[in-house]
């Protein structure tokens, strides 16, 4: 177990330090190695191979990765360097959020309604995923090209079953409810070499004729994750930032406020 959390946190600070829809791990234990491949899922784990007695499996994923696409070995194509004038411009206008360890400015692509994509500038973000299942949650302050303008993007891997938050704060904005975000553009990431959105696939093998052995989560149920994105006119402050109680308690209040208008009743009132 203890080498399994090892194997998680690593492939977890991966996908913290860049932007990635998945990641690759080989796990060595002499005389025999593995092939790993984690998403918002959950990790697909292969048999374990002699690679002494046998090493063409090993060599042919060597091959095989050397070969695939950027998009295929991970990485999110939504996501651009910044040139050397936009990384100066995001570091001056987001200094605020300046990040503890040096990292790369990066141009952002957020999918808006009308198809088009809007693209931000990304440096610190105020929050970044622990973990390498789940939602993926990143809070990120960005500099909007567009409009010149400081905005909060939220990126996060959603469940597939569930309304798009971008569809959802758009029909709240139309429906005039109180204390929610403004929301600029948003919603689900595609691969531009692909017509699929970027969707996770572990949850695809559970019940293959390959798999044996029980699954990691005893049974429960993985559910698809898909890639959605959400850039808002709002500021998001941290609840140590707050100057006293009452403060604190007054956003807390608003936020509630805000949560308990949206229901299907007052929705569909507020639409007729």
């Amino acid at each position: 177990m203890r080498t399994l959390a090892r194997i998680m946190s690593i492939m977890a600070e991966i996908c913290e330090r860049q932007y990635r829809t998945h990641v690759f791990m080989i796990f060595f234990q002499d005389p025999h190695v593995r092939f790993l491949r984690g998403d918002r899922a959950g990790i697909i784990v292969s048999e374990a191979v002699n690679y002494r007695t046998n090493s063409k499996g090993l060599a042919e994923f060597f091959w095989r990765f050397s070969q695939a696409s950027d998009s295929r070995r991970g990485m999110d194509l939504s996501v651009h360097p910044a040139s050397p004038k936009e990384a100066r411009i995001a570091k001056e206008k987001l200094a605020r959020w300046k990040p503890d360890f040096e990292r790369p400015v990066a141009k952002v692509d957020v999918p808006e309604n009308n198809g088009a994509i809007r693209q931000v500038l990304a440096w610190g973000t105020l929050s970044s995923p622990e973990s390498l299942t789940g939602c993926g949650t990143r809070a990120i302050p960005v500099w909007d090209l567009r409009d010149e303008a400081v905005r909060f993007l939220k990126d996060f891997w959603r469940d597939e079953s569930l309304e798009k938050e971008s569809e959802i704060l758009r029909d709240l904005h139309i429906s005039q409810v109180k204390n929610i975000p403004h929301i600029i553009a948003g919603g689900d990431l595609y691969d531009p070499k692909k017509p699929s959105c970027h969707r996770t696939i572990t949850q695809d093998h559970v019940d293959a004729d390959w798999r044996t052995g029980p699954i990691g989560t005893w049974g429960y149920q993985l559910d698809a994750r898909i890639h959605h994105r959400v850039l808002e006119d709002i500021f998001l402050e941290s609840i140590l930032s707050c100057k006293n109680a009452q403060e604190m308690v007054v956003v807390i209040r608003d936020a509630l406020y805000g949560a308990f208008l949206y229901t299907p009743l007052v929705l569909v009132l507020t639409l007729l």
